[in-house]
């Protein structure tokens, strides 16, 4: 469900507010739920947004349970020109009986090219970090990205 509590007001027009319930199972007696809400906020100079995520899981009857959540908190401000920035923080638990947590941030360029038609072009640079905390034995993660996007 989503809901826009202010679609009149010329400032919280682009506010939107969702909530999403996934309640599935693996097999009878093995739960695979998921509860997602966001909070976003879209206007033509600066989007940004705030979701969080609880869920729980159960492959098996035999397999334990595993609960687990996050958030992910993003900006991005755009200009006139075409230029836009990103901004992105993602800190979850994969297992909340340990606390343990997997951190990412995200800090982007894009710049769309102007084109006639229903063409779009983007070109995008980014750096991304990722951390895991020691209880989740896995190396951090660092990456440099160039990605280019055609739509017609």
């Amino acid at each position: 469900a989503t809901l826009r509590p202010a679609p009149n007001r010329p400032v919280f027009k682009g506010l939107r507010l969702t909530a999403f319930l996934d309640a599935d199972r693996y097999i009878k007696s093995a739960p695979r739920n998921r509860f997602v809400t966001s909070a976003v906020f879209e206007h033509p100079r600066v989007n940004l947004g705030v979701n969080y995520i609880t869920a729980t899981d159960q492959t098996s009857v035999r397999a334990p349970r595993v609960d687990s959540g996050g958030y992910s908190a993003w900006i991005q401000p755009r200009t006139k020109m075409g230029l836009e920035g990103v901004l992105r923080f993602d800190n979850v638990n994969p297992n909340k009986l340990r606390d343990a947590r997997k951190k990412r941030s995200l800090m982007g360029v894009s710049y769309w090219l102007k084109t006639q038609g229903s063409a779009q072009v983007a070109l995008f640079a980014s750096i991304e970090k990722v951390n895991y905390d020691a209880l989740l034995a896995r190396a951090n993660e660092r990456r440099l990205a160039m990605s280019f996007l055609f739509t017609y």
